[in-house]
């Protein structure tokens, strides 16, 4: 089960400013809710990134769903029929040595089409 994210990357960069511009850490934190811990993950992670980059970013994410999306359906239509069994679809799965990712994107495009049954 995902966790509800609390801060969203805009508002943790806009906390990473607030450190660099010479609030101490100790009171950021206390301030908006979070543990020092948090705050130095954040800095790894987000640490010299612009908010319009982390924008840029989640455009990119989105569209690369889109896209892996796109790709799943074109493979299922070319390559799979409806009457396919599981081990021709995991012969294919291997076939095209497809990523985790790719493998759920797949699964959604099959329970939107109604044959999740059949490769759960």
């Amino acid at each position: 089960m995902d966790r509800k994210k609390r801060y969203i990357e805009e508002q943790i960069i806009g906390i990473l400013k607030e450190a660099e511009a010479g609030v101490p850490i100790k009171e950021l934190c206390r301030r908006h809710g979070f543990s020092e811990a948090s705050y130095y993950l954040w800095r790894n992670k987000f640490g010299g990134r612009e908010v319009s980059d982390a924008k840029r970013l989640e455009a990119l994410e989105a569209e690369n769903a889109r896209l892996m999306r796109l790709l799943a359906e074109s493979l299922l239509d070319d390559v799979l029929p409806d009457e396919t069994t599981i081990l021709k679809f995991r012969r294919l799965l291997d076939r095209f040595a497809l990523t985790a990712q790719m493998m759920n994107v797949i699964h959604d495009v099959l329970a939107a089409r109604a044959l999740c049954s059949r490769v759960a």
